[in-house]
């Protein structure tokens, strides 16, 4: 029986193979697509809990807020290098604690011909593996650090540099690569050093928060920490080292917050005036999701993303299902003779629901295999293009396995459950008589399934326009200038730096270089606290740029001027005097901040505000007056926050980041020389990149939304497209001896092809009224997450539902002419 049911159902399909391919082709596409999302979203919500005991893992983070909360919350993951210590010593609840410093310059590494500036490079304290143990291959965990001069590779870092899975007991020479500042203090942290291989672990996965494929020893005499505790300057707030605690069994996460918020309001000093300290816990299993901090060991994840991504795959998955059961259930009328002659030589009714189920359950695990062998297929490019380590196990993964079974059983259910239990409740002389067996709905069933997802693409692709635009928007019209034309050099403002910039400015192709403190570029900086003569303290943010440094980014006064050589106060700081407050400028939120009623009025001002540099020994900075040159715009690089309060001021001391303007047609010639200047001149590597690609990091998630969407707009499309080719093609069969009448009373051809077309245009202007006004409500607010944003342009909306009526109608138009064409005697012949 089992035979016979298979034989039916192969010649079932051999005798619609086209249907059956368009069915299977939709199907597929569906399945894979949310396939892959699905492995790709619970990989987000699985981060580091790969981790034995990570309920008891936390990454212990500060933050920083104006007491009277005039001012928006800093938020750092990394804390002071010397917390871990102060914390084991005050908490019983700490089993134990450990450091990571990632390295701001990647060490040169060497082993015989391999050698090269590891970026994966993590200086780690002993206890590291106690608080995050992993899985060794080779060695000893718990004691390969704490020895000076020893690393624990992984599988990939060892099989890079020595050639095998396990090296333990190889030497490796790490050169620190610091800057020359640090080289200052002590040569050991730019010259090369023996390092012991003492561990060989498995590589980490890619989700995880902790990136690195070399741990090395913090108790090393040329490690960022031994730089620390030689010299007074490189306090907390310049030191990031990220402080991770284990707590002891069935400790109470909740006692040890409000104990640990007790403890930072105790010994954090309140720098300044005005500010707290706060300390808090993050349970490493929800760290990726949590909101953002600054500077994050790793980039955080995007719960927005996520729900994004989850909503495209439920709507690909519903739009491809709603396919496959239409089209199966359109095919099924066809075999209500083949059902009455079943019936009439005996067959039971049990027997046909069996028949009819089983079929569908067939076809739709055929095209579960075919989605588990395409997106197994397709996993390596995604793995590429979001730099992933996804992997997909199937009968690895009992939990993926079953879901992808109860998925298949209940599509193959739904799909089969009109001829199961519909043709097979007929009774056989009806049916071979040729009585009506379809339900006088069906057709409207299957026009509301086909406006269903017309709409789901008409909101995806909307959806998908408006954030490339805003993507479009930030990155380049909000910039007064061309940002792939500017480059981004760190370390390159230090007075070490000044014979590279000398040698820049003669390179063919350089037009202009400013030094500036990245932070002011994108609105931020120091918090402090400013006033006007009779009038109230108020918080300002503190950006520190260079001579020159407005005008190179395309900024012009609102009212009085910018930083000049020739005005002596601007740069009181330039010579190293650091006893008073040099001139001032300050953008539009400032003025208004300060109480002026105008930009204008602020110029030739006094304003009171005490001046802070980087320093171990909190004090309230230099408290002084400066005089108000120039009001210059707003400006952030960041569209998702408003713009903050700033002064700017010119601090060679300050400068971090040169920025180095290029002329486009010498840009190939121009980085080469640069690379060549900064070898001849530096101790290190040089750290460059454009300002475009340093926009496209921090729109990172953006642009993957964009991508996503677009992606699922188009396959919902796809799917959308097939489906109402296969139900033209339906149509036209169900209608031909209608048209036959038609065209044998007078009908022409013009008329029938303008009727059939517009069966199949309704549904597609039913879809605009549905997705319309819930596209609209859901980029609205997506937008609203922008303080500037592009507009929600009408056009858009019309140019994509034209978009969709077209391709409705490309795709019946084949059908229809066919059978506009038909000869009325052969039509009134059918069947």
């Amino acid at each position: 029986m089992f035979r016979n049911y298979l034989s039916a159902a192969a010649r079932n399909l051999r005798r619609n193979w086209v249907h059956a391919a368009i069915n299977l082709l939709g199907l597929t596409a569906g399945l894979a697509a949310a396939l892959l999302i699905a492995l790709f979203v619970r990989g987000e919500y699985s981060y580091d809990r790969f981790i034995p005991g990570y309920r008891d893992v936390y990454l212990v983070t500060e933050s920083k807020d104006l007491i009277d909360r005039r001012l928006r919350t800093e938020q750092w993951d990394f804390s002071s290098p010397d917390l871990a210590t102060n914390l084991s010593a005050h908490f019983t609840q700490i089993q134990t604690a450990a450091r990571i410093i990632p390295a701001d310059s990647p060490p040169h590494i060497r082993r015989g011909p391999v050698e090269a500036d590891e970026t994966e490079f993590l200086w780690v304290d002993p206890s590291f593996f106690d608080v995050v143990p992993l899985p060794s291959l080779a060695g000893d965990l718990r004691t390969a650090l704490t020895t000076p001069d020893t690393v624990v590779l992984t599988r990939s870092a060892s099989r890079k540099y020595f050639g095998r899975d396990t090296s333990l007991g190889e030497v490796m020479e790490v050169n620190p690569a610091m800057a020359p500042e640090a080289a200052a203090v002590s040569t050991a942290f730019s010259t090369p050093h023996p390092m012991r291989v003492a561990a060989v672990i498995e590589d980490l996965p890619s989700n995880s928060y902790i990136k690195g494929e070399i741990f090395a020893s913090s108790l090393a005499a040329y490690s960022p920490f031994a730089l620390y505790n030689l010299t007074s300057d490189q306090g907390p707030f310049r030191a990031n080292a990220y402080t991770f605690i284990r707590l002891r069994p069935h400790a109470s996460e909740k006692q040890m917050q409000q104990e640990l918020s007790a403890f930072a309001a105790r010994n954090s000093t309140v720098y300044p005036p005005g500010f707290i300290i706060g300390l808090h816990l993050t349970p490493i299993g929800a760290l990726h999701l949590s909101p953002f901090g600054e500077s994050p060991l790793s980039p955080r994840g995007d719960r927005t993303l996520l729900t994004a991504l989850i909503a495209i795959a439920m709507l690909v998955v519903a739009s491809a299902s709603f396919n496959f059961v239409a089209l199966m259930t359109a095919r099924a009328t066809q075999r209500a003779v083949e059902t009455g002659i079943r019936k009439a030589v005996g067959a039971l009714r049990s027997q046909l629901i069996v028949q009819f189920l089983g079929e569908a359950i067939i076809f739709v695990s055929l095209a579960m295999v075919l989605a588990v062998v395409l997106a197994k297929g397709s996993l390596p490019y995604v793995n590429s293009a979001l730099n992933q380590k996804i992997a997909f196990n199937l009968f690895g993964d009992p939990v993926l396995f079953g879901a992808l079974v109860v998925i298949t059983l209940a599509l193959g259910l739904l799909a089969g459950a009109y001829p199961a239990f519909v043709l097979s409740a007929f009774r056989p002389a009806a049916v071979l008589k040729g009585t009506l067996v379809q339900g006088p709905t069906a057709g409207s069933v299957r026009r509301a399934l086909v406006a269903l997802q017309f709409a789901f693409m008409i909101g995806l692709a909307i959806a998908a326009v408006t954030i490339w635009r805003q993507t479009l928007f930030s990155l380049k019209n909000q910039l007064r200038v061309d940002g792939s034309g500017i480059l981004l050099i760190e370390d390159a403002c230090t007075p070490s730096g000044r014979a590279f910039r000398d040698r820049l400015a003669t390179i063919p192709g350089v037009s202009a270089q400013v030094c500036t403190n990245e932070a002011a570029l994108f609105n931020g900086g120091m918090i402090v606290s400013a006033q006007v003569q009779g009038g109230a303290e108020s918080p300002l943010l503190s950006g520190v740029v260079d001579y020159g440094a407005l005008e190179f980014y395309g900024l012009r006064p609102v009212a009085g001027r910018f930083f000049d050589r020739n005005h002596g106060a601007d740069g009181a700081l330039v010579e190293g005097n650091s006893a008073g407050n040099p001139s001032i400028v300050l953008n539009e939120m400032a003025v208004r901040k300060l109480g002026f009623r105008s930009a204008s009025e602020a110029i030739g001002k006094t304003v009171t505000w005490n001046r802070r540099r980087w320093s171990a020994n909190p004090t309230p900075g230099t408290i002084g007056a400066s005089e108000v040159i120039g009001v210059a715009p707003d400006l952030t690089l960041n569209t998702r926050r408003p713009a903050w309060a700033q002064v700017l001021y010119v601090d060679p001391v300050a400068f971090d980041t040169l920025s180095v303007r290029l002329i486009g047609s010498q840009v190939p010639e121009a980085l080469s020389a640069i690379d060549a200047a900064w070898s001849a001149t530096m101790q290190t590597s040089i750290h460059r990149r454009f300002l475009s690609k340093r926009l496209q990091e921090l729109y990172a998630d953006v642009i993957l939304q964009g991508t996503a969407i677009s992606l699922g707009a188009g396959l919902a499309g796809l799917i959308a497209a097939l489906g109402l080719f296969g139900l033209s093609a339906r149509s036209a069969e169900e209608r031909t001896k209608e048209i036959g009448i038609r065209k044998a009373l007078g009908g022409s051809r013009v008329d029938i092809l303008r009727m059939l077309l517009w069966q199949f245009a309704l549904p597609i202007l039913w879809a605009n009224v549905l997705a319309w006004p819930l596209a609209y409500f859901f980029v609205r607010r997506w937008l609203d997450g922008f303080t500037s944003h592009v507009d929600m342009n009408p056009l858009i909306f019309l140019a994509i539902s034209s978009l969709a009526l077209v391709i409705a109608l490309a795709t019946v138009s084949g059908h229809a002419l066919l059978v506009a064409r038909a000869k009325p005697v052969e039509a009134l012949r059918y069947e």
